[in-house]
């Protein structure tokens, strides 16, 4: 395994600039930064060599993504260098190696599409194993999952792969940055969150109300940490179901997780099991998101409708709501359009990424396969919009 020397060379952190920068070359922190790139990196690594390399929180706001609000602290550009470096050359190699295989979030190679598939592969293993549709699905996830991950057991479960203590104390440092400010918080508050479910959306805008605390849990969305950190915290949940309960038609994207077996009295009490793992690594269920479902009546999972046949067929399909959200931002491009705030350009290609999404099909390589989600007329009449409000469609 890699050391922090390794992170902390020129080499390696100029590598990672020219890494993260790719897909923002255009904002104004990049281009300053790209501008003395050898200073920074310079000033980085003798900050490592003094002991006095620090993390901050970027400018904090939030984003609405699919009518869900997101509380988004990211880290300063300069700080990203070394992160990015660290999670690349040491985190992801090395925690990658415990995860299962259906755990698909945030890892290159697999991803959001991969987990679809993976659900499918397990209706039809499911099938092929008992003959049937019959059985349960059970469904859930974790309340406000990456506000409220702690750090002191972050760090523990890191500890069991990652035996090196400076990169454990490098890890430490960058939490840090995003322990929760209690003084933004009243008493009553405060013990809330700090047994309870803290929400950032809630309390991150509060005025200073009390003497200087922390609660040290959150990491934040925006730093590269978050995104390995909450794919291998509940690792312990992905081993007991696998492995413990002998569980193979299970699956994790990130805090939304499945499982398919055709005993229910069976499913609740390994619910149960996870229940109690989750408790012990300070985690909260989210019992209103979780749910029981009969395994031959259609579902959803990650915004696609799934539907298991008698016949052992898997049909899957987008929700009504991926076209009509669709359809609404077509609109409100026409009007930016008009308004000279958008380029035809930019709009088509939107539209062509949108498209190819939803029209992903079995075989890239044939020029007649089939799609993989039967969502072909709603396609079209969102082709037929396009057409409508810009006199064409894209080839």
């Amino acid at each position: 395994m890699k050391t922090m020397d390794d992170i902390y060379n020129a080499d390696t952190l100029y590598d990672s600039f020219l890494e993260i920068r790719k897909p923002i070359k255009y904002k104004k922190s990049v281009q300053l930064y790209g501008f003395d790139a050898l200073s920074y990196i310079s000033d980085t690594i003798k900050a490592h060599e003094d002991g006095t390399t620090a993390y901050h929180k970027g400018v904090e706001f939030t984003i609405s993504e699919r009518g869900k609000v997101r509380h988004i602290t990211p880290v300063p550009f300069k700080e990203r260098v070394p992160v990015h470096a660290l999670c690349k050359e040491i985190l992801i190699p090395e925690l990658r190696k415990k995860l299962i295989y259906d755990n698909c979030a945030s890892l290159k190679g697999r991803g959001i599409d991969m987990q679809r598939d993976r659900v499918v592969v397990h209706l039809k293993r499911y099938y092929a194993r008992y003959g049937t549709n019959e059985g349960y699905a059970l469904f859930s996830d974790f309340s406000k999952y990456f506000d409220n991950l702690d750090h002191e057991l972050l760090i523990k479960e890191m500890g069991k792969v990652i035996k090196d203590e400076e990169v454990l104390k490098e890890v430490q440092l960058i939490l840090d940055a995003y322990k929760i400010d209690g003084s933004k918080l009243s008493d009553e508050e405060f013990e809330l969150c700090k047994n309870g479910v803290y929400d950032s959306n809630k309390y991150y805008r509060n005025p200073k109300q009390g003497p200087e605390r922390y609660i040290n849990k959150s990491v934040g969305i925006g730093s590269e940490l978050s995104q390995i950190a909450g794919v291998y915290y509940p690792t312990r949940i992905d081993n007991y179901v696998k492995i413990v309960r002998g569980c193979t038609e299970y699956g994790r994207y990130n805090d939304d997780f499945y499982i398919f077996h055709p005993d229910k009295e069976f499913l609740l009490d390994v619910f149960e099991g996870i229940k109690a793992i989750a408790k012990e690594l300070k985690l909260h269920i989210n019992e209103r998101k979780t749910r029981l479902v009969k395994l031959n009546q259609p579902f959803v999972f990650l915004k696609v409708r799934y539907h298991l046949t008698e016949t052992g067929k898997v049909t899957r399909s987008y929700t009504a709501k991926t076209f009509i959200r669709e359809r609404r931002k077509l609109k409100k491009f026409k009007k930016k359009l008009d308004a000279q705030e958008l380029t035809m350009e930019t709009i088509e290609a939107q539209y062509r990424s949108w498209r190819g999404h939803v029209m992903r099909c079995r075989n890239k390589q044939s020029k007649n396969a089939k799609p993989m989600y039967s969502n072909w007329k709603a396609v079209q009449t969102t082709d037929k919009l396009f057409k409508e409000l810009f006199g064409y469609l894209p080839k």
